[in-house]
């Protein structure tokens, strides 16, 4: 699956995103010649605001060169949903599974989505589909092209199938005063849930505030706190979230 949206047209994101994915092709084509028994069949998807299939699964390997030679940037926006649901659609209506053939997705894209689905905003949308991917036992790559901290954490997110956490590795913590310096306000956000201060995995400060500063204008969908689980579990009790902008 090739981005193909307004942003792959700079940089020559386009060029080197074709240059990659038929080096990828020509790998598997060289496999083919040596055995004769290598089916290993590669379709191409082509998104943007909306995906299209471009090429069904096939060993044909020359005409999927000539497909991703005639890619180019449209202008659109990103949709990281529809080529998935797209990829999950066709898998299963020409049953492969039942002729045991195991299933890869690989997603290419230089941006984060900016496209969802009736009520589910565009990371919903993704992780959505990408959670429908995992659950067929459907493999799911991504490839990051020329992307930002936030962009290389979403797509990182999309393949493994789990909801994004702003708050991890891109903010920096800070509390009005620690307990310890082996419960530093970082551990809050280091991305363990397993709540136990006494094996370093979570915060401890004296006093009740502490803060997330996540750097930057990001759009949040929910907001989950993990609770303290080895002891004084109740010092979070009646605790509220103060969200500034």
């Amino acid at each position: 699956m090739i981005d193909i949206s307004g942003s792959m047209d700079t940089n020559n994101r386009m060029t080197n995103a074709k240059n990659g994915a038929k080096t990828f092709v020509n790998l598997i084509a060289s496999g083919a010649a040596v055995n004769p028994n290598f089916t290993t069949k590669i379709g191409l998807i082509k998104f943007g605001t909306n995906a299209t299939v471009v090429t069904t699964p096939t060993t044909n390997y020359a005409s999927l060169i000539t497909a991703i030679n005639g890619l180019s940037a449209n202008g659109g926006n990103t949709n990281f949903g529809s080529p998935i649901d797209a990829a999950i659609s066709y898998f299963y209506s020409n049953d492969t599974q039942a002729n045991g053939r195991e299933q890869y997705i690989v997603l290419l894209s230089d941006g984060e989505p900016t496209v969802g689905s009736g009520a589910m905003t565009p990371t919903e949308w993704a992780l959505n589909r990408a959670n429908d991917a995992k659950a067929r036992d459907i493999g799911l790559y991504t490839i990051a092209l020329d992307l930002s901290d936030v962009g290389v954490e979403m797509l990182a997110h999309i393949s493994a199938s789990t909801y994004l956490n702003r708050a991890w590795n891109l903010s920096t913590a800070t509390q009005e005063t620690t307990f310890s310096s082996t419960y530093p306000a970082s551990k809050a956000v280091d991305g363990s849930r397993a709540g136990n201060t006494y094996s370093s995995t979570a915060n401890s400060t004296t006093t009740p505030r502490w803060e997330v500063n996540l750097g930057q204008s990001i759009k949040i969908d929910s907001i989950k706190v993990w609770n303290r689980v080895a002891a004084n579990s109740a010092e979070t009790s009646n605790a509220r979230v103060w969200i500034k902008t």
